[in-house]
């Protein structure tokens, strides 16, 4: 059985102004305009890698399926946006600043001239280490300065579920 998404308990931005809270604004008038997330400079300012750090708290019982992080998002511009997607189950009771992250590796979401403010998805299976249910999910989103192209800020909400 499929899941519903599951969203961040806790999110931190790391990066202080390369990363941060905002709101993406559409160019129209009409429906929806406003979109908040994850919000990541354009390429010409992400000066360094932007670090996102989140957990997710696992249920006590997985649903069935392979479990995905979804990024959805919303930009006005174009190129590609780098993310280096890394994390770890860590059990309660366990210290999650000694955890070693295990890396996805690098996602790339394309951006072409027709996507302006549209809703992007990129979806990742995690599968670096195992979803164990009543754990916490430690993750970081590596928003990667080097082939970063993308040229508008990037705003970004993150889920997980399972397909």
């Amino acid at each position: 059985m499929a899941s519903g998404s599951l969203f961040p308990s806790s999110l931190v931005f790391v990066t202080a102004g390369l990363v941060g809270p905002a709101v993406h604004v559409g160019a129209a008038s009409t429906g929806l305009r406003r979109t908040r997330g994850i919000q990541v400079v354009a390429a010409t300012d992400l000066s360094a890698n932007a670090d996102v750090e989140l957990t997710f708290d696992m249920p006590p019982a997985l649903p069935s399926g392979t479990g995905k992080l979804i990024l959805v998002g919303r930009t006005t511009g174009t190129g590609n946006a780098i993310i280096l997607i890394s994390w770890v189950s860590v059990a309660i009771g366990e210290d999650p600043s000694v955890a070693t992250l295990l890396s996805e590796g690098n996602q790339i979401l394309t951006v072409a001239g027709g996507d302006s403010d549209k809703f992007l998805r990129l979806k990742t299976t995690l599968d670096a280490d195992t979803l164990t249910a009543d754990e916490i999910v430690c993750m970081r989103l590596r928003f990667v300065s080097a082939s970063y192209t993308l040229n508008q800020p990037f705003t970004v909400a993150p889920s997980m579920r399972w397909e």
